[in-house]
């Protein structure tokens, strides 16, 4: 590790447990830096606009009676990709060692900025800045004049809490930033840019305790990669909660997210975790792991009309903290032998919820999470049974009262298919006597004016009151949503305007 003499500006080397006390600095790049070969020749680097910030982050090390200070943009020699692959892979626990970290923001002009500007400046956009905010014990931000803003664990864990959507427990330091999940931890990525694609990935290694090389020219394959290295020691099933929005590639099919942006509204998901000691106890846990036919893991699968389900150890964080909810998503795919090979289906956008209890009553199911489109699937033509994007449909969270039995979801998505599904239904008596009872639609409305009507409805058996029976219905329509409905009766009629 190389670290800047405080007082002679002097580059030294150090190793193991011979690296003295020191400060770092937290910064954003501007166009004209000073690189490590640039210190070997002090008046060329002292016309960089850059060494500005490394004289001014020292004053404030010696200020503060530390003698040694590391910048990430003198003290590594990018020109080696050996040296970078070890310092991109070291960062963060050099960050978390630090005595103190330095966060310079160069446009908050002063002090006497508003406190708004500090929430906007470029420094929280940026996604190597992330691990520089979490990592160090202690970060106190100090505007483009080396005026003190404040600390990040004190004056300005709300201003900071809102800016980048991480709760304070982990800036005031009362809960270890290993305690996020992995889904809180991609959002408070998600709306962060850097200047090379693959960075997006690399910026997150030590926020996920992995070490993996560098691959620069892979592009947004390396965040793959990085969810690989991941589930390889996680069996947080958070990482499978994404949304699914309209940068996602076409035709693509991993449970895998292609980036960091699908995560941005997923801190609301948590692992699903033990209620009771013998909860469960004779359940199968689901184990996963990369094949070279894709992922390979064991799920629990919900069969419905028209699609299936596979269940995940997960569960929404807030809505419902006592754990009652786990996660879902639709899948495609097909069936050889005893394993199915399938693709996350487009819609429902986000994971949607069922009652954890309901996971007594499904089959565990050994899952094959194809690579590639292969002829079988193909041939099913699965696009057709999704919406457009034109229609911005989104099945809306729902938790129903009682003790449910058996789930069924129906995914239609125009009136007429609505009014066909539920047909299917009311022709199958023993279905409906021994299941849902009566439910009838009654879609109205232009629907050539109103344009398609797109809708999802979830349906689920509950403890039975004698001959009654409670459903819970969720349709949204265009635009126009009709909240979830509870019915206590065997016979029901909702009207879609």
């Amino acid at each position: 590790m190389r670290l800047i003499n405080a007082k002679t500006l002097l580059l030294h080397e150090f190793y193991g447990t011979n690296i003295p006390p020191y400060a770092i600095l937290s910064h954003t790049w501007g166009d004209d830096e000073v690189t490590f070969k640039d210190w070997d020749n002090p008046s060329q680097a002292r016309q960089k606009a850059g060494f500005a910030k490394i004289r001014g982050v020292c004053s404030k090390a010696l200020d503060h009676n530390i003698n040694w200070v590391w910048v990430d943009t003198n003290c590594i020699d990018k020109t080696s990709s050996a040296e970078l692959t070890e310092a991109i892979n070291s960062m963060f626990g050099w960050y978390a060692r630090a005595e103190i970290c330095y966060a310079y923001l160069s446009d908050v002009p002063s002090a006497n900025a508003p406190v708004e500007d500090i929430g906007r400046s470029r420094w929280f956009t940026r996604g190597w800045t992330l691990q520089e905010l979490l990592a160090p014990k202690k970060v106190t931000f100090y505007a483009a004049d080396w005026s003190r803003l404040g600390s990040k664990a004190a004056s300005l864990a709300d201003v900071i809490s809102e800016a980048t959507g991480i709760h304070r427990c982990f800036l005031t330091g009362t809960t270890p930033v290993q305690r996020a999940c992995i889904a809180e931890k991609m959002s408070w990525l998600s709306k962060r840019t850097t200047t090379r694609t693959e960075d997006m990935a690399y910026c997150m290694l030590g926020l996920f305790e992995i070490n993996m090389p560098l691959l620069y020219g892979e592009g947004a394959k390396a965040f793959t990669r990085l969810q690989h290295e991941i589930i390889s020691t996680s069996n947080d099933h958070t990482i499978f909660c994404w949304t699914w929005d309209e940068s996602v590639p076409q035709g693509w099919m991993s449970f895998l997210a292609p980036s960091p942006a699908q995560f941005s509204r997923s801190s609301v998901f948590t692992p699903a975790r033990i209620l009771a000691p013998n909860e469960f106890a004779d359940q199968e846990v689901s184990t996963y792991s990369m094949t070279n036919a894709g992922l390979s893991i064991r799920l629990p699968v919900i069969y419905t009309l028209r699609a299936s389900f596979v269940v995940f150890e997960a569960s929404p964080k807030e809505q419902h903290g006592d754990n009652k909810m786990l996660t879902c998503f639709q899948v495609c795919g097909y069936r050889r032998g005893g394993v199915l090979f399938v693709m996350r289906a487009p819609f429902p956008r986000q994971p949607v919820f069922i009652p954890r209890m309901s996971r007594l009553h499904l089959t565990m199911k050994t899952i094959i999470v194809m690579n590639r489109l292969d002829n079988a699937v193909a041939a099913m033509g699965w696009r057709s049974a999704m919406p457009g994007w034109a229609s911005n449909a989104m099945l809306e969270r729902v938790e129903a009262p009682g003790q449910f039995k058996i789930p069924g979801i129906i995914l239609a998505f125009d009136s007429r298919d609505v009014k066909k599904r539920w047909g299917i239904l009311e022709q199958s008596h023993a279905v409906i006597n021994n299941y849902f009872g009566v439910i009838k639609f009654d879609l109205t409305g232009s629907h050539s004016g109103a344009g398609p009507q797109v809708g999802a409805v979830l349906i689920h058996m509950v403890a039975e009151d004698g001959n009654r029976m409670r459903i819970a219905v969720g349709v949204k329509v265009d635009q126009h949503t009709v909240q979830p409905t509870w019915t206590p009766y065997s016979s029901a009629s909702l009207r879609v305007r």
